[in-house]
């Protein structure tokens, strides 16, 4: 015999806060995670082109794993962590049977408005919004005599692969998503106009002779992009200078293991550098970009040494 009864408020309340807790312990394990991979990587940030910036940030991408955790909590025959514990499943309205991974995640999508969720569970905890969109409601089932379906991995793994694949999207269709950011970084400075220089600091004939100059000496290996700011206009006592090298992508083809040549690349490029703007009349900022197909790694380094 198959005994299920309708829950009360204060079990799902205990199992939302269970849920909520778990929620937090994954995004901090994730945080975790992402930060000590990140750290052995060259640094990828996205400059002005699409690139799916959270995915290799820490904490975005332990955000979106995080939400993923949530979103499909309750794949497994309707049972969360907390559900688990509180003894509480979520079941198709008219069958009663264990809902599938997809209407749990149809479900859990209506979290996202919170508070009124919040308002309906404690007047209906069987059903809040998400379960009537879903055809669904919470029960309390009893595990002895309570029958369950073998649970399906490809089943469970669906609305996760859903979860993911639309964080992706998000990334690739949001290009301008990091520049909306309160973040101000050397990429700002060199794809766009940034508050700290005033337009009139900019000096575009400098700028241009040394992208020239790259052009003629390295240019079969690599493009550089340039902007020289005056100390006259910014205040300062010495020129400043950002320099964003794009690596070639033939060169790349030839030899896919850069690391060891970004140190001749460096020698190279501050040799053409300092035979224009020596080194103790300037300071600045450099990085080598090297681009594949949505993403790109990029290696900075500090360039001058006049204090301004």
């Amino acid at each position: 015999m198959i005994l299920q009864t309708n829950v009360n408020a204060g079990s799902r309340l205990a199992s939302l806060v269970i849920d909520v807790l778990t929620f937090m312990a994954a995004c901090f394990g994730f945080f975790i995670i992402t930060l000590i991979i990140d750290l052995f990587k060259p640094l990828t940030v996205k400059a002005n082109e699409v690139v799916p910036y959270f995915v290799t940030t820490p904490l975005l991408m332990a955000l979106s794993l995080g939400l993923t955790f949530y979103l499909c909590k309750d794949g497994i025959n309707g049972r969360s962590i907390g559900k688990n514990m509180l003894q509480n499943q979520v079941v198709r309205n008219t069958t009663r049977e264990a809902a599938s991974p997809l209407r749990c995640l149809i479900r859990n999508l209506f979290c996202l408005f919170w508070p009124l969720e919040l308002i309906i569970t404690l007047a209906n905890p069987s059903r809040r919004l998400g379960d009537i969109v879903a055809g669904t409601k919470v029960v309390t089932y009893y595990p002895p005599t309570t029958a369950q379906p073998k649970v399906s991995f490809i089943k469970v793994m669906t609305p996760v692969i859903i979860c993911i694949a639309t964080f992706f999207t998000l990334a690739a269709t949001y290009p301008m998503f990091i520049h909306s950011l309160p973040v101000k970084t050397v990429v700002n400075t060199l794809t766009s106009n940034d508050d700290e220089y005033d337009r009139t600091a900019y000096n575009k004939a400098e700028s241009e002779a040394l992208e020239k100059l790259y052009s003629d000496s390295l240019g079969n290996y690599l493009t550089a992009r340039v902007k020289i700011f005056d100390p006259k206009v910014t205040h300062a006592s010495c020129k400043t200078i950002y320099i964003e090298y794009q690596l070639n992508e033939n060169y790349l083809k030839r030899d896919r293991n850069i690391s060891g040549d970004i140190a001749l690349l460096r020698i190279l490029t501050e040799k053409q550098l300092y035979s224009v703007y020596p080194a103790n009349t300037f300071t600045g900022e450099a990085r080598y970009v090297l681009k594949e197909d949505t993403t790109q790694q990029i290696q900075m380094n500090a360039i001058g040494t006049a204090k301004e």
